[in-house]
C-alpha cells in the first residue's frame, strides 16, 4: 500500500473564504488550504502586486515549485489541467510570485481555476506535495481587494508627486510664504490619507550668504517653521524629523541670484514603511 506521506495533498472545504483586509496602506487578499498555511495576495510599494504561499511547515523540497491552472468539475473547461510556470521557493520561508505571475494568479482565479502548486516533498526523494488554492468565494473578496489596490495607486501617484517638495525662502528669512502652504496641505492630506507614510524628514539649507555659524541657525529655523505649520495641519509630531545644513548642500551655484533662490530651500521628503509579506 503506498504511503499517503508519498501525495500528500492540501486544499479545502467547499465552504472556504477568501478574506480582504487593509493593514498599514497595505491591501492583502488571503485563504488558508486546510492543514497546509497561508496564501496570500499583497499590494508592494511599487504599485504591484505579490503573491506567497507560507506553510505552517515548508514541506516543498528546495528549487522551483510547479504552477498549474486547474478547472474544477462545474468549470465550463473542466477536467482541463495546464502547467502554468515555475514560482520562486525559498526552502523554510515559502513559495512567492512577483508581479506578472501574481497578476495571472488573479486572473485564473476570478476565471474559475484553481492554483495547484506541485514539487517532490523535502522528506522522500518519490514524494510529491500538492497544494490547491480555490476559486470559491473569490470574487466578493477579490473587488474589494481591487478597490484598494487601485486607491494605493492613487495615493503612489500623489507620494511621487510630493516627495522631495521644496519650500523656498526670502534672504535671511524664516517665515513660510503664501506660496508654500497649498503644498504643504497636499503633503499633510496625503501622510494623513497613508498610514505607511512613517516618516517625514524636512531639511533646511541657505545659499552661501552669511557666517555658517549663522546660516545654522538659520537653516534650522527654516526646518522647525515648516514641522510646524505641517503638525498644524494634523501631521503626527512623531512622524516629523527635522536637520539643517546651513549652505553645505547647494543645489544650484551660488554666484548667481537665481541659484542663491533655489538654495533657499527646506526639502521634505516623504519614507515610506516596507510591507514585507508576513507570515501572519
Amino acid at each position: 500500500m503506498d504511503d499517503p506521506l508519498t501525495r500528500a495533498r492540501f486544499g479545502e472545504s467547499l465552504n472556504g473564504q477568501w478574506r480582504f483586509d487593509e493593514v498599514d496602506g497595505t491591501c492583502r487578499l488571503e485563504r488558508s488550504p486546510v492543514a497546509y498555511g497561508t496564501a496570500r495576495f499583497v499590494t508592494t510599494l511599487s504599485g504591484e502586486v505579490a503573491f506567497e504561499l507560507v506553510g505552517v511547515r515548508d514541506l516543498l523540497a528546495a528549487g522551483p515549485v510547479q504552477l498549474s491552472r486547474v478547472a474544477p468539475a462545474w468549470h465550463p473547461l473542466y477536467p482541463l489541467n495546464e502547467p502554468m510556470h515555475d514560482l520562486h521557493h525559498v526552502t523554510g520561508t515559502g513559495v512567492s510570485a512577483a508581479d506578472a505571475q501574481a497578476t495571472r494568479m488573479l486572473m485564473d482565479l476570478y476565471a474559475g481555476f484553481h492554483q495547484v502548486l506541485h514539487n517532490p516533498g523535502f522528506y522522500d526523494g518519490g514524494s510529491t506535495v500538492q497544494v490547491q488554492i480555490s476559486a470559491i468565494n473569490f470574487r466578493a473578496a477579490y473587488r474589494r481587494f481591487m478597490a484598494c489596490f487601485q486607491r494605493t495607486t492613487a495615493s503612489l501617484a500623489s507620494f511621487a508627486a510630493l516627495d522631495r517638495s521644496r519650500v523656498l525662502f526670502e534672504v535671511d528669512k524664516d517665515q513660510l510664504s503664501a506660496a508654500a502652504i497649498p503644498r504643504l496641505q497636499a503633503i499633510a492630506k496625503l501622510v494623513q490619507a497613508d498610514p505607511s507614510v512613517n516618516k517625514v524628514y524636512i531639511d533646511g539649507h541657505t545659499d552661501n550668504s552669511g557666517a555658517e555659524r549663522y546660516n545654522q541657525g538659520l537653516s534650522k529655523r527654516r526646518a522647525q517653521a515648516v514641522a510646524a505649520q505641517l503638525q498644524a495641519l494634523g501631521v503626527p509630531k512623531v512622524k516629523l524629523v527635522t536637520r539643517y545644513h546651513a549652505h553645505r548642500y547647494p543645489i544650484a551655484s551660488n554666484s548667481t541670484v537665481q541659484g542663491k533662490q533655489q538654495n533657499r530651500r527646506t526639502t521634505v521628503r516623504l519614507a515610506r514603511a516596507a510591507p514585507g509579506l508576513a507570515a501572519n
